[in-house]
Formats: C-alpha cells, sequence, structure tokens
C-alpha cells in the first residue's frame, strides 16, 4: 500500500435538494428584477425580503434602503453585535415586527453570516408590498 492510497477524494455530495437550490435561484432573481421589493415566489403565502443588517447600533431601528447584491434591501439596524447568531435573530424579530406579522412567520432564506440576509416572511399581510416600501422610504436616524 503506497502513502497516496489513503488519500482517496470522496466526491463532493450537497446536503441542500436540488429542489431547494432551484427556489433559493429563484428567489433571488426575482428580488433582483423588482428592485429589492418583495416578490411573491411560487406560494401565495410567502414572500421574500432582502434585508442589510447593521449590528452593535446603539438602539433598534428599522427604515432606509440600502443597494446591495439582493438589489434594494430594507436597513435594519440592531444592538446585538454579530457573534453567534444574534443580529441576525434580533434581525428577524425586528423585521416580524415592522411587517406586524408573528416572529414565527419570519425565517432566514440566506445569508446567516453576511450583513445582506434574505427573509421569508410565510402568510404576509395583504399590503405587505406597501410596508416594505414605506420601510424603505423611512429614514431611521
Amino acid at each position: 500500500m503506497g502513502a497516496f492510497d489513503l488519500c482517496v477524494a470522496k466526491p463532493l455530495q450537497i446536503a441542500t435538494p436540488p429542489s431547494s437550490l432551484r427556489r433559493i435561484r429563484r428567489a433571488l432573481l426575482c428580488t433582483r428584477q423588482n428592485n429589492g421589493m418583495p416578490r411573491r415566489p411560487s406560494h401565495d403565502d410567502e414572500v421574500v425580503i432582502a434585508v442589510r443588517v447593521k449590528p452593535g447600533a446603539s438602539r433598534t431601528r428599522v427604515g432606509g434602503r440600502h443597494d446591495g447584491p439582493h438589489g434594494s434591501a430594507v436597513v435594519l439596524a440592531v444592538q446585538e453585535r454579530a457573534v453567534d447568531g444574534r443580529a441576525t435573530e434580533a434581525a428577524r424579530r425586528a423585521l416580524a415586527e415592522a411587517l406586524g406579522v408573528s416572529k414565527a412567520d419570519v425565517s432566514l432564506r440566506s445569508g446567516a453570516a453576511a450583513r445582506d440576509k434574505l427573509f421569508t416572511v410565510h402568510h404576509p399581510p395583504s399590503d405587505v408590498d406597501e410596508r416594505v416600501g414605506r420601510l424603505m422610504r423611512d429614514d431611521p436616524s
């Protein structure tokens, strides 16, 4: 047995099924095409919202617009630091409160370790487009 026999490369296995990857790509594309405004994916009871998180703020504020990799995004300034997902969780709670939905209806779609995130809102209110537009126009300062 040679020294190189131990270095056998295994094929890369993706933990996420391909159908989930297609949904994520579709959501990203829909968000980019609509300038960051929420787009309804294939399910009518979900909306994807692009968010820019600013951790370590003096107080939690929701409002403002940031042009990021997912198009225009709502700016969320949260008090928690970006350690162990605390800022992401605070952003999820702040977004739910700002949209007037329960915290359980807002989930992270992508961007766990990034400032630019995509959140999915399950069972959004009928005027979610107007609410997000209002948040993007509001200046939190």
